[in-house]
């Protein structure tokens, strides 16, 4: 798996590196092992809302969901944002904060499944561990899970998570102009016809409101979502995965699907949410044959 960032790659050691390592070239036999090709599986967990005092009971249903997952063989995950509930703590929490973020990575690396972490509107923290503010709330989660905006790729499908909690003028909820320009640089680099997946946890688009009120809104969307739809439309892309909204619900517009993931926490640990119980979304890919297929997996929590 290959990972790309938004932080610049640092370059200092390439000149001392490259005379030894041309070196060992020139007198090493070269061998590269093709990836193995067929189908394989992918987890989606999002909304597991860990708190700060690491409530045993919500550990446990965290662990139940890594259990379920171990069980369907899948060669990544990815958690989808609200992993923790950071974002009403105080200055005087951020160690504890910290300690939130550190289990969620320690419990999923205890699976010896490789992990990705998207970055959610709960897990933003607006504190220095020096009391000042900080006004992104993002420091602290790249400090303990990585960067906020990065791809990776993986047996020829090429997956983007962003940053979909930036505060706008246009709302609550958005994409830096930053982060677009770093996305339309990234997909340039895509083979052609490369296979796509895009994780964001604010969704692009939802039928909630409409579905649980009757009301068709745009609250708990990303407020500035159409160039990023137009610039997908340009590319192959297979699915945006979604969280926020504790449902699995399936959207098909334009050639692209619209996945939500449901919940980890279902109505944040007091059962199912609006008939979608707790669990997680499980991903078959096959990009050889372009074929593609997903099913809502209920963890067995029920606690």
């Amino acid at each position: 798996m290959t990972q790309h960032t938004m932080s610049p790659s640092s370059t200092g050691l390439i000149s001392r590196l490259l005379l030894p390592l041309l070196l060992a070239l020139l007198i090493t036999p070269l061998t590269i092992e093709a990836e193995e090709s067929g189908p394989f599986r992918v987890a989606f967990l999002t909304d597991i809302h860990l708190d700060v005092q690491g409530t045993p009971r919500k550990c446990a249903g965290y662990r139940r969901a890594l259990d379920s997952v171990k069980d369907h063989d899948v060669d990544l995950m990815i958690l989808g944002g609200d992993l923790a509930d950071l974002d009403r703590r105080l200055p005087e929490d951020y160690e504890r904060a910290g300690l939130a973020l550190d289990r969620i990575r320690s419990m999923a690396e205890e699976t010896g499944i490789p992990t990705y972490y998207t970055i959610g509107n709960h897990d933003r923290y607006y504190y220095r561990e020096d009391g000042s503010k900080e006004p992104t709330g993002v420091e602290l989660f790249e400090k303990h899970l990585g960067r906020s905006t990065y791809s990776i790729d993986h047996k020829g499908v090429h997956y983007v998570v962003i940053n979909s909690v930036v505060p706008s003028k246009k709302g609550s909820y958005s994409i830096s102009r930053e982060q677009m320009e770093w996305i339309k640089e990234d997909l340039k680099e895509m083979p052609e016809g490369c296979p796509l997946i895009v994780v964001t946890h604010v969704p692009i688009q939802s039928l909630y409101y409409a579905a649980t009120e009757g009301k068709v809104c745009d609250k708990d969307l990303i407020s500035n979502f159409k160039p990023l739809w137009d610039l997908l439309a340009e590319y192959h892309t297979v699915a945006v995965l979604q969280g926020h909204n504790h449902v699995h619900e399936e959207l098909f517009s334009h050639g692209t699907w619209l996945l939500m993931g449901g919940a980890v926490s279902g109505a944040w640990w007091q059962g199912p949410l609006d008939g979608t119980e707790e669990g997680y979304l499980l991903l078959t890919l096959d990009p050889e044959k372009d074929q593609y297929s997903w099913e809502y997996i209920d963890d067995g929590w029920d606690e």
